[in-house]
């Protein structure tokens, strides 16, 4: 059998406790590096003149409320332009406190949400939602 030297296995011991200590302490350092990543703000538009196959970028605009409802995250605003949407604004989903889902009109634009050709009563449905602004400015 044979007999390990107390001070070698010591010193063993240390080196592996050292090396342990220093891949903890570098893996703090690079945490503590990487850049913050701030609430993530998503602009949507939609016009009665888009098409629902675009992305919903201001040159490329979706046509429908639904369709910009569907892609909408929480951090997004929804650009909506002026015209006459003959249809249901159905939302689905809700936004949170720091990055809420927002409905808006275009900068002056004045968007219309009609019911005249829809057979259900209500116009925009919103089911258990948080954080859903919806505004316009003038």
């Amino acid at each position: 059998m044979k007999l390990i030297n107390f001070k070698e296995y010591l010193i063993k011991k240390a080196v592996g406790i050292f090396l342990i200590l220093l891949c903890c302490i570098n893996q703090r350092v690079e945490a503590a590096n990487q850049p913050s990543v701030g609430p993530i703000h998503h602009e949507i538009y939609v016009s009665p003149t888009g098409d629902d196959k675009n992305l919903g970028t201001k040159s490329k605009p979706f046509r429908t409320l639904r369709k910009a409802s569907e892609a909408a995250q929480p951090g997004t605003t929804v650009y909506i332009r002026g015209g006459i949407y003959y249809e249901q604004l159905i939302i689905s989903r809700s936004g949170t406190k720091q990055e809420p889902i927002i409905f808006r009109n275009y900068k002056s634009e004045k968007p219309l949400i009609s019911g005249e050709k829809i057979k259900q009563s209500t116009q925009i449905d919103c089911f258990l939602i948080n954080y859903l602004p919806v505004s316009a400015k003038h």
